[in-house]
């Protein structure tokens, strides 16, 4: 996949329907279920994270983790600018989220990875 997808690890307290209603609010989306949201330039995929562990600090055990995947119409580039504003929008709410791609360098803030602040504070 490389290019074409990104994971972002989401420390959301809220359930599943709230988060849901989050990225429905963050951008117009054309199509969501229970698990996925189709937006402009992306697909994502929420599922809960198996290694989830209340209050750990460690982005790899928080709550919750969406799946990514660049739709067949959008460029990388648009993709990777989608994601960023989605980290932002998160970062705005003061939710912790990280991105986990191999492109985190070309997003806003690395994608929240190995930074001195944490830029949802």
């Amino acid at each position: 996949m490389g290019d074409e997808y990104c994971k972002f690890y989401l420390d959301f307290k809220d359930d599943e329907f709230l988060l849901i209603e989050l990225i429905e609010k963050f951008s117009e989306f054309q199509k969501a279920n229970s698990s996925s949201i189709e937006l402009k330039h992306f697909e994502i995929f929420i599922r809960k994270n198996d290694e989830f562990i209340n209050g750990d600090k460690d982005f790899l055990f928080y709550k919750f983790i969406l799946d990514i995947e660049k739709d067949s119409l959008s460029s990388i580039d648009q993709f990777i600018a989608s994601i960023s504003n989605l980290l932002i929008y998160f970062w705005s709410l003061k939710i912790p989220c990280i991105a986990s791609c191999t492109f985190e360098e070309k997003l806003i803030n690395n994608g929240g990875y190995c930074l001195d602040t944490e830029p949802w504070k």
